[in-house]
């Protein structure tokens, strides 16, 4: 279990200095996003529901059962938080700040109790595979917060702990082992979330994003896939 630690120790890293992501010029942001995207979506289609649908009846539906509950919290989120900033009050920007900071805590803290669920109960391919979409997209995640809320992270000590947040989750479960079902309701919340962050912010809308990589990450991810089939 040691590599899922170095794992969530990554993930502890990659958001503490997220904000370092903001450098880059917005061209290269997009780029990035948009490859992130075609990388999970592959990711997704190709090896993610495979699996869930190998599983048996129950668990297989218990987790799509909770795709349809991690997508459709966040998007609701999501509504929340635009039509309260409309109203344009700094006393609601600052709850609606909390808000997003609980949601992103709670969030990890769940994606790094099925990272190792992912681990224990499949192959070390399988858990790689896992992990290189969710670091990607882990990174898209921190800019949406950022891009919402400008530095929500201020204090060093609130930064810190929402960073710690998957790393707290690595441990809590190798400490504690999960249930078939708990890591069948988790895993399932964890890919609907993770599906509406890819859907809001990596899939190129209208003029928006960068479709060629968009296709870049889905060729390069499923031949990654294709060539962990033959292996």
């Amino acid at each position: 279990m040691y590599l899922p630690l170095v794992m969530g120790t990554i993930l502890a890293i990659v958001n503490y200095f997220s904000e370092k992501f903001h450098l880059l010029r917005h061209m290269q942001r997009m780029k990035f996003i948009s490859f992130s995207g075609g990388v999970f979506i592959s990711y997704l289609i190709l090896h993610l529901l495979p699996g869930i649908f190998e599983a048996s009846l129950a668990e297989s539906r218990i987790s799509l059962v909770f795709v349809l509950v991690g997508f459709s919290l966040f998007h609701l989120l999501e509504k929340f938080t635009y039509r309260r900033e409309s109203k344009n009050k700094e006393a609601m920007r600052r709850e609606l700040k909390e808000i997003h900071s609980m949601a992103f805590f709670f969030y990890h803290l769940i994606l790094g109790i099925v990272l190792v669920g992912v681990f224990s109960r499949s192959s070390l391919t399988a858990g790689i595979l896992f992990f290189i979409p969710v670091l990607l997209i882990t990174l898209v995640s921190s800019l949406s917060l950022k891009e919402i809320h400008g530095n929500i992270r201020q204090k060093n000590n609130v930064k810190l702990l929402l960073s710690l947040s998957s790393l707290m989750g690595i441990i809590a479960a190798t400490l504690f082992p999960l249930t078939s079902i708990l890591y069948s309701i988790l895993l399932g919340f964890v890919v609907g979330v993770l599906l509406f962050i890819v859907i809001v912010d990596s899939i190129p809308k209208e003029r928006k994003g960068e479709p060629v990589f968009f296709i870049l990450g889905v060729v390069l991810y499923s031949a990654l896939i294709g060539v962990t089939w033959l292996v």
